[in-house]
């Protein structure tokens, strides 16, 4: 079910606003506007003054009879910051009301940056300091005036002043809002409503969904659910920020092209189209959703996607993984801060996967020693030894495995690339490249880069 389960009709004069307000939206600031009309609109009482998680902007229409058409855009401007920041998928296990003042606290600057009004009262970067400059937190005032706005996270921000929080007990600044000392307004970490705050009285009748709470007063971020309110597990939190990275990427192409895109946002077009993900986390994507993992299926839910065509297909469950192999070029080339990176993130993930075996093979023209290890625990990258240090064949490796009828979930062999390239196999294989620039013929390859 729906967090909101009983939308409203507003009246005409305020749909008529709103509609307005996405109008002049996309006149003035296309990066904003053409990701509004995108999300849906939905009326409700449910909500203080406006929200969203992401795929849907809940409006409450007296307040938009309360604030004017200026202040309208500006917190359209608020709420489609929090998606571009994908705070909706960020949120996690934090309490609901500090995340969403600290939130609101970045992205009022962005809203003043581009010559938005907000609500009188709003949480912003000036306010924040104030109320910690008379708490005596000198510490973090310092911090703040050290940076700008531009310069930290919202998880950053809010490591500082949760911290703070921690001290005081739950006393404080900043979160006093309406919450209790109990933790009123923490995310449910899980099942119907995920990250809403608890209802500020009793519902209006049997099923109805709690009160949304909004400390700001000016637009809230409510944790991202799937379709039917239940809690996103990781891929399909990767599936719903892939979708808005590519809508994102969509809408400040445009603004660009319009010469109407903010100068903050370059850096973010620019990293949408040549993303730079770190090679831990490329590792952890192949080991995860390459291959890695083996899958049963669960026929009392159906996949997503097809679903959402009128097609049931059901949903695959990922299990643990049968076996990882990992070869390790042992020539002068790859140096042992690379190999012992590797060999510790490799073994970090397996435990996460659960492989029934992680094979190591060393190898340069030949294979001087393969170790097996039952549980990925036992895998320590300082004390596994280096062996070879001669020239570099990658086939020995690959012909052992299949010479052993192993059938691996994945290879990753980890070299300097400097040698002829085998036969493709039939399973996931990826190239963990210590040399620029490089890149095999078959299988996937990223770069490794050790400080």
């Amino acid at each position: 079910m729906c967090f909101i389960d009983r939308p409203i009709q507003p009246s005409a004069k305020v749909a008529n606003r709103v509609a307005r307000a996405k109008i002049k939206l996309c006149e003035k600031h296309p990066l904003f506007g053409l990701l509004m009309i995108q999300i849906n609109t939905v009326y409700t009482n449910r909500c203080a003054t406006c929200a969203t998680d992401g795929t849907r902007l809940l409006v409450n229409p007296d307040f938009v009879e309360r604030i004017s058409d200026v202040e309208l855009l500006g917190v359209m401007i608020h709420e489609t910051l929090h998606v571009i920041f994908k705070h909706h998928l960020r949120l996690g296990d934090r309490d609901n009301n500090l995340f969403n003042i600290v939130a609101d606290v970045l992205i009022n600057e962005y809203v003043k940056a581009n010559k938005g009004h907000l609500p009188e009262g709003c949480w912003d970067w000036a306010k924040c300091r104030q109320l910690l400059v008379e708490a005596g937190k000198g510490d973090i005032v310092e911090w703040l005036d050290g940076i700008k706005f531009t310069e930290t996270s919202v998880e950053e921000l809010y490591a500082k002043v949760a911290d703070f929080m921690e001290e005081e007990e739950g006393e404080g600044p900043i979160g006093d809002g309406d919450g209790d000392e109990e933790g009123e307004g923490k995310g449910k970490g899980e099942g119907e409503g995920e990250g809403e705050g608890p209802a500020d009285g009793e519902a209006d009748g049997e099923g109805d969904s709690p009160q949304i709470e909004d400390v700001g007063n000016q637009g809230t971020v409510i944790q991202a659910t799937n379709e039917d309110g239940t809690k996103m597990n990781e891929q399909e939190r990767a599936e719903a920020e892939s979708e808005l990275d590519q809508k994102i990427f969509n809408s400040a192409e445009m603004a660009k092209a319009l010469g109407l895109l903010p100068a903050w946002a370059e850096g973010m077009l620019e990293e949408l189209r040549d993303p730079q993900i770190p090679w831990q986390d490329k590792i952890d994507r192949f080991l995860k959703n390459g291959g890695a993992s083996s899958h049963s299926t669960d026929w009392s839910r159906p996949e997503r996607r097809p679903a959402r065509r009128g097609v049931f297909e059901p949903r695959r469950v990922k299990e643990g993984a049968g076996t990882i192999v990992v070869a390790v070029d042992t020539s002068a080339s790859v140096n042992d801060a690379e190999y012992k990176a590797l060999i510790s993130e490799v073994a970090g993930i397996a435990e996460e996967v659960s492989p029934e075996e992680v094979i190591v093979i060393y190898c340069d023209s030949s294979i001087a020693q393969v170790d097996r290890f039952d549980d990925p625990q036992d895998i320590d990258a300082v004390t596994l030894g280096r062996h070879g240090c001669g020239g570099t064949r990658f086939d020995p490796p690959f012909d052992w495995v299949a010479e052993n009828d192993i059938e691996p979930d994945a290879f990753i062999y980890l070299t300097d690339m400097a040698a002829p390239f085998p036969e493709e196999p039939n399973y996931p294989t990826l190239w963990v490249s210590c040399v620029k620039g490089q890149e095999a013929p078959w299988g996937e390859t990223i770069e490794i880069t050790v400080d």
